[in-house]
């Protein structure tokens, strides 16, 4: 009699497996999709999409560096100090002025495109949170 519960019981043990195994690979693949295409640092991709000359990569390099924040760990990094919205609003606001000044016309259109494609206007969020008035409880 116990032979005949341990065939079965092994049977959904190799199948739970299985499953738990593929799944485990399509959240991989899935992690894997949202990487840019090329992978490597945006700004490289961004200056190979508009196609900058040496002295206008250089320059704009520059500017993105300068919009990044430091990160924890880093020399000058602050771990505390967070620049509020309005702070994060005006650095966007005068990088976007020195970028407009290194790019020809038709490159900062397509910088502005890729830029409006890479980060969609935010909305609220489902759960309430964020950006947007809060749903109506």
């Amino acid at each position: 009699m116990k032979k005949y519960l341990i065939i079965p019981a092994c049977l959904a043990m190799l199948t739970t497996s299985i499953c738990m195994a593929r799944n485990t690979t399509a959240a991989a693949d899935t992690l894997s999709n949202r990487r840019p295409p090329e992978g490597g640092d945006p700004t490289e991709q961004l200056i190979k999409e508009l196609s900058l000359s040496d002295t206008q990569a250089a320059d704009f390099k520059a500017v993105m560096e300068q919009m990044r924040p430091a990160q924890p760990g880093e020399p000058g990094a602050e771990p505390e100090a967070r620049p509020s919205r309005e702070e994060m609003e005006a650095q966007r606001a005068e990088a976007d002025a020195k970028i407009k000044e290194i790019l020809s016309e038709e490159q900062y259109t397509k910088y502005q495109e890729l830029m409006s494609q890479r980060r969609p206007p935010r909305g609220p969020r489902p759960d309430g949170e964020g950006p947007g008035p809060r749903p109506e409880e």
